[in-house]
């Protein structure tokens, strides 16, 4: 499919320094950012519960400067102790991150199988300093809070989410509306931070309570990566919802989920022609098992939405990265990761830097 517009791409991720068929990231990378020639992709690191995420993503950058990058947080204990280690609290870490040249910040910690493993949340005094110089400096966030609300509920969960640890009515999990507690709980302290919520916040189901969050925070926008769920909301009712987008277009961003596993790259060039076409044409058509009729936005609202949002709320070209910082902070964390030859290849790499 050819874009008519120039489309970025908020929300990729690299998982693997080689994918399952031993591609390397960066080819696979390169591939999905050709399929559709894409303005810009920003790669999200998930370097929580392993470093190597937040390397191999700056390593990404500094092979192709064009890219963006969100990292995120690592931690070397789990559950968090009551102390951190000296040099992992997250303003140290988000300052580092910054110097070696991330773009924002990306965080995971509100999934509800890491708020249970954390036993932190993410209103804890632990993270006021960093959350404070995030806000103050104007640094972009991409956050990903809860999950369908129906995981929690066993007879509307879907199969997947059993099968992907991601069923969360057990008792065991904290609740749909706690985690939301917990960010609100933030952003009530850090009203201004410029953070874009992942997967639409959740809350297709629900736009004017989305509506009133937008009221509230001026620079909360959430993005379109999908879940089944978000578009079978939108299918509901198409008029609704290109009106809401209309209204709103300042503060809703093009992203889909794709990652670097070359076995998928066709379905994720899917998805992100599915997200395309539900913005800029009035088509039907499916995405996954779910119906989708496109709501066919003006020119303006899909300027916004497809790339303008992003470039205006982080920055039209992405910062060069420091390769001393990136060596610095290898050679800091390289003992949290877990993979020997994943470890050996970073090795590698850093001796070049």
């Amino acid at each position: 499919m050819e874009y008519k517009y120039p489309v970025v791409d908020d929300h990729y991720h690299i998982y693997n320094w080689k994918d399952g068929q031993n591609h390397p990231f960066w080819e696979t990378t390169d591939n999905y950012w050709a399929g559709r020639n894409f303005r810009a992709v920003n790669i999200n690191a998930l370097p929580a519960f392993d470093v190597s995420s937040n390397i191999i993503t700056a390593l990404y950058k500094l092979y192709n400067p064009k890219t963006y990058i969100h990292g995120g947080i690592t931690y070397d204990e789990i559950p968090l102790p009551a102390v951190m280690t000296e040099g992992m609290d997250p303003l140290t870490q988000y300052r580092e991150l910054m110097e070696i040249g991330f773009d924002g910040i990306k965080m995971i910690e509100t999934k509800p199988d890491r708020v249970k493993a954390m036993q932190r949340p993410v209103c804890d005094p632990l993270y006021h300093a960093f959350f404070d110089a995030v806000e103050a400096d104007g640094t972009h966030m991409v956050w990903h809070v809860a999950d369908p609300a129906e995981f929690w509920d066993k007879d509307l969960a879907p199969a997947f989410s059993f099968e992907n640890g991601w069923f969360y009515g057990d008792g065991t999990f904290p609740s749909y509306e706690e985690i939301y507690a917990q960010v609100f709980a933030v952003l009530d302290r850090n009203p201004n931070l410029k953070v874009t919520f992942a997967h639409f916040f959740f809350l297709s189901g629900d736009p004017v309570r989305l509506e009133k969050l937008f009221a509230k925070y001026p620079n909360m926008s959430v993005d379109l990566t999908p879940g089944g769920e978000m578009y079978a909301s939108f299918h509901k009712d198409p008029a609704y919802y290109r009106d809401f987008f209309t209204r709103h277009a300042a503060r809703i961003q093009f992203g889909t989920d794709a990652s670097d596993d070359a076995s998928v790259v066709d379905d994720n060039l899917n998805i992100a022609d599915c997200v395309y076409r539900f913005l800029t044409t009035d088509e039907e058509y499916h995405l996954w098992e779910n119906p989708v009729h496109g709501i066919h936005l003006d020119d303006e609202a899909v300027e916004k939405i497809l790339s303008g949002n992003f470039l205006r709320r982080v920055s039209e070209t992405p910062k060069p990265i420091d390769k001393t910082a990136l060596k610095r902070y290898i050679a800091k964390y390289r003992h949290l990761i877990r993979d020997p030859q994943v470890l050996a290849d970073i090795d590698a790499a850093a001796e070049k830097l």
